[in-house]
């Protein structure tokens, strides 16, 4: 907590919602979770808003973050304004959620304070998961209506409770391993169990940590001729001294997969190249570093092996990307690498911290990186 501003609790008291002590006492465990975030260019989505107290709020806590409020009546637009802005949706139409996450996400932050029901408690947190960046978090509130004399109030039709829906995927977390994620049923737990880094249960709420882990697939990608096919290389590369790198992208309608030859391609369309991330394993790992060019031209900031750059959840695919080393790796290593894009016959060759980009800014379907010790 940062001793010279206010807490995220007192500016809960000052703007009146029930999310401060005296209410549901949130809060104070809330900044315990947030609070390195403060002073980050973050986006932070509330579902629910009732009079707009806790958009007031979170936009003072966040000084440098964008809030999005959404609710069912069209009275919230009153709150757009500043680095606010509003929608008016139907927390049980899961068009108008992903509408939402697609026209604003990725979030850092996702707050549920909605109808309270148990289906759209898992229906809006199952939709809007994805959206959330490769580390965030997403909170569920009120999950005191899953018991007790609120029962009859609020299960709608769902034959489960939030509480014990996250239960399950507690238990998938706990596990690990132990449990074969492959014979659960259910499709957001099977691809998003294993991207949660941790579960922490409060009084009447739930935070969520999300942080992406890929999953290892190194067999051939689907639609592919053949796993040959598709790892074959863009690059010449019969240099005794070069080094390898292991690439793991999420690739749109395909998932996550990973090449450990440095070259990594798809032959469909439609199976473009989302993010990615790099491992040098050699002395280079440690100064070693990457960006993705996005779909509306902008760039990552740049990443560390091990990091994930890109996007996941809104089905936007990469045009271009750029690696470069640093410290004494400049002086000991050499890069080359290339990439595949939808509008090019050939591959665009580059290196050494050039960007890899199309003329025309077409997808980004196939990508290769050549480490040489000088």
């Amino acid at each position: 907590m940062d001793l010279e501003l206010p807490s995220l609790d007192s500016l809960g008291r000052q703007f009146g919602t029930d999310k401060a002590s005296g209410g549901h006492d949130y809060l104070s465990s809330y900044e315990a979770l947030l609070g390195d975030l403060r002073h980050d260019e973050i986006k932070v989505l509330e579902i629910g808003v009732q009079f707009g107290s806790s958009l007031r709020m979170w936009e003072a806590y966040f000084p440098n973050a964008t809030i999005v409020g959404a609710d069912i009546h069209p009275g919230v637009k009153v709150f757009t304004g500043g680095r606010v802005h509003t929608e008016v949706v139907d927390q049980g139409n899961l068009q108008d959620l992903v509408r939402l996450g697609t026209i604003h996400g990725p979030f850092d932050l996702v707050v549920e304070d909605g109808s309270h029901t148990w289906g759209h408690q898992i229906d809006t947190f199952k939709t809007l998961f994805p959206y959330i960046k490769p580390v965030g978090f997403y909170i569920v509130e009120d999950l005191h209506t899953n018991f007790g004399t609120l029962d009859a109030s609020y299960r709608g039709n769902s034959r489960v409770s939030c509480v014990d829906y996250l239960k399950t995927l507690v238990n998938l977390q706990v596990a690990d391993d132990q449990i074969d994620i492959r014979d659960e049923e259910d499709m957001f737990l099977r691809t998003y169990a294993r991207n949660v880094e941790s579960i922490t249960f409060l009084r009447r709420a739930c935070v969520i940590k999300k942080r992406y882990r890929p999953v290892a697939r190194e067999a051939y990608v689907p639609g592919s001729a053949a796993p040959e096919a598709a790892e074959r290389p863009l690059l010449e590369n019969t240099d005794p001294l070069a080094l390898p790198v292991t690439i793991s992208c999420h690739i749109g309608a395909v998932g996550d997969w990973h090449s450990k030859t440095g070259s990594i391609r798809t032959l469909r369309d439609g199976e473009d190249i989302q993010g990615f991330i790099l491992y040098a394993e050699s002395a280079a790992d440690n100064e070693l570093e990457y960006r993705a060019r996005l779909a509306n031209g902008s760039w990552t900031a740049w990443a560390a092996c091990g990091d994930f750059v890109g996007t996941m959840g809104v089905s936007e695919a990469l045009t271009g990307f750029s690696v470069r080393l640093t410290g004494a790796a400049r002086a000991d290593f050499s890069l080359e690498y290339a990439g595949l894009f939808r509008t090019e016959p050939e591959p665009v060759l580059v290196g050494n911290e050039a960007d890899c980009i199309a003329p025309s800014s077409g997808e980004l379907y196939g990508m290769q990186i050549v480490l040489r010790r000088r």
